[in-house]
């Protein structure tokens, strides 16, 4: 036990043979970090002198190089007059040495070809498989792998550019696999490309955990999150901004009014790596990440409140974390025949679940399923009455099924354990206060309000688009045109002049345009369109009298649909019975 003093200690006699290096540096790499900048990777340290010379640099296609400068001892960062991002370019060096006893002298005109794009890959802490990046005309496919952001360390996939001083930038993220529930995607701005950065970022999880802010306020430690936010793919909107040391994040459905997820005072550098990013959070298995629409968020950009009737995905029974979320009952009519009914189950847990010998029963469908069928946490499985029509129409794998019978416009479905229980229960019907519209609209039936529990009317809603959304999360689509609702139906008219009407209500604070929605009376027909220039003041009202609409409604009663200009959602339905003379049915 030493407790003072120093101490030392002599080897054996070593000899230690020294090899001159002799290999000249080489290019590695090259890419554009923003239109005016472009970075070189060479193989090995270079002299700080001749590698900062721009003399030694010459860029293809008519490119300047007024200046170079080190990122690091291997990296040189180039400034240049603005590339052209979809453009390649050829990097030409010479005269660079490397930092040998001997300095070694790059081969004369050493190349090195790179494409310029906004946004250059990296795979930050190491991530494998290495990620991919496909370029669109709207936006960046990113498949990533990594273990988190997030901890004291990050490992994940990174496109990014360089950015200097304050931002505002917001992305709809189309879509994004699930090899967990805490994959993550989404903007993020950070010191470096070290696992240990500072940085901020605005996250999409797939579903269970949904979207915030996150951070790493010192070098190496952990990372805080704040704020939560449903995801709603294809329309999860988010946005990173920075005004001097303060970082924000953002997320919302449209990308115009925004919800606040959260705030950090970061006294970051001036110059940062800002971009996309994506991590499975399972370390050798990828994820695609569908990034669209990044740019500035637009002056007119609000933030307040972000209104869905919806409540998030969740469970609908205290018997189990399984949910029957989705009902086809009544597709749309084909003309290729293909038969589209189905149910979808949900796994509200965030670990799996073994479904084996459960069933789906009642009094019109029988289920059994196979051994072994497991669904993952914040997973999804669709049962179809024709399972190859399914994937043919939807491009999904994996579908389950058939059931024997079939889905009707009314009957009971139960989710039975394999030993008998009832876990879940939902006696539907087509007629009010079900969703009337769920009825050959081509709109399937969806649980909105899960809280009220699966077996009440007022829990289910049709789903956001005809088609519905098998095996994926149901969206949420804000329209102006979702404040517009039928508000009274005259059928029985006598003598009144004018005949049937149909009336219109615009319960928003804005003026809406109608042109081209539609009112019929059979869902796959638009026997009336709304002509070119019909507007609806706020709290204001248009009438449509049956010399302009075309048709009658039947005194004896029916179903009136009011549907948006390109028929992809039905806006209103009302399913009214037999009138009496001169009584028409309103609303409030």
């Amino acid at each position: 036990v030493v407790s003072s003093g120093s101490m030392s200690v002599t080897s054996l006699l070593a000899t230690l043979t020294v090899v001159a290096d002799t290999n000249p540096p080489t290019l590695l790499s090259a890419s554009s970090l923003s239109q005016s900048l472009v970075a070189i990777g060479y193989s090995k340290p270079i002299d700080p002198v001749s590698g900062t010379n721009s003399a030694n640099y010459a860029v293809s296609g008519g490119v300047t190089v007024s200046g170079a400068s080190l990122a690091d001892a291997q990296t040189v960062w180039l400034t240049v007059s603005p590339v052209a991002y979809g453009s390649n370019y050829i990097v030409t060096v010479n005269n660079v040495l490397d930092r040998a006893g001997t300095p070694n002298l790059i081969a004369p005109n050493s190349q090195i070809a790179f494409t310029a794009s906004a946004y250059n890959p990296s795979s930050v802490g190491g991530a494998l498989p290495a990620g991919s990046t496909a370029i669109l005309t709207n936006g960046y496919d990113i498949t990533g792998a990594g273990n988190d952001i997030g901890g004291v360390a990050d490992q994940f996939q990174f496109n990014y550019q360089l950015v200097t001083g304050d931002f505002d930038v917001r992305v709809r993220v189309q879509g994004l696999g699930k090899a967990d529930v805490w994959t993550k995607a989404g903007l993020m701005a950070r010191e470096s490309l070290a696992p240990g950065s500072r940085f901020a970022s605005t996250i999409a999880t797939p579903i269970i955990t949904g979207e915030f802010f996150e951070y790493r306020g010192s070098a190496g430690n952990g990372t805080t999150i704040l704020g939560n936010f449903p995801p709603n793919y294809p329309f999860t909107w988010l946005r990173l901004q920075r005004s001097g040391n303060q970082f924000t994040g953002y997320a919302g459905y449209d990308g115009q009014t925004w919800s606040a997820l959260g705030s950090a005072s970061l006294a970051l550098s001036n110059s940062l790596y800002f971009g996309m990013a994506v991590s499975s959070h399972v370390n050798g298995e990828t994820v695609l990440a569908q990034f669209r629409d990044i740019g500035p968020t637009p002056a007119s950009a609000t933030v307040g409140v972000v209104a869905n009737p919806n409540e998030p995905l969740a469970t609908s029974s205290r018997k189990t974390a399984l949910v029957i979320s989705e009902i086809m009952y009544k597709p749309a009519p084909r003309n290729d025949g293909l038969n589209l009914g189905y149910l979808e189950l949900y796994n509200a847990n965030p670990y799996f679940f073994d479904m084996s010998g459960w069933k789906l029963a009642g009094d019109m469908i029988s289920f059994t399923f196979p051994t072994p069928t497991i669904i993952p946490g914040g997973g999804f499985l669709v049962i179809a009455a024709a399972p190859a029509d399914m994937q043919a129409a939807y491009g999904l794998s994996g579908v389950l099924g058939p059931y024997t019978g079939a889905l009707k416009n009314a009957g009971l479905i139960q989710l039975v354990d394999e030993v008998g229980a009832v876990h879940l229960e939902i006696p539907y019907l087509n007629t009010f206060p079900w969703p009337v519209a769920a009825d050959g609209s081509g709109h399937s039936m969806v649980i909105a309000r899960p809280s009220l529990g699966e077996g009440d009317p007022h829990a289910w809603d049709i789903s956001d688009v005809a088609g519905g959304s098998p095996g994926v999360l149901e969206a949420y689509r804000p329209s102006p045109l979702r404040n517009v609702v039928i508000n009274e139906i005259l059928s029985n008219p006598g003598n009144a002049p004018g005949g049937d009407y149909i009336e219109l209500y615009n319960h928003s604070s804005q003026t809406n345009d109608i042109s081209g929605c539609v009112l019929t009376d059979r869902a796959p027909t638009n026997k009336f369109v709304i002509p070119a220039g019909t507007l609806i003041p706020p709290g204001g009202f248009a009438v449509f009298y049956e010399a302009n609409l075309g048709f009658g409604i039947n005194p004896a009663g029916e179903t009136i649909f009011f549907k948006n200009p390109d028929g992809s959602r039905v806006l209103d339905a009302v399913q009214m019975e037999a009138q009496a003379e001169g009584v028409s049915l309103g609303r409030w």
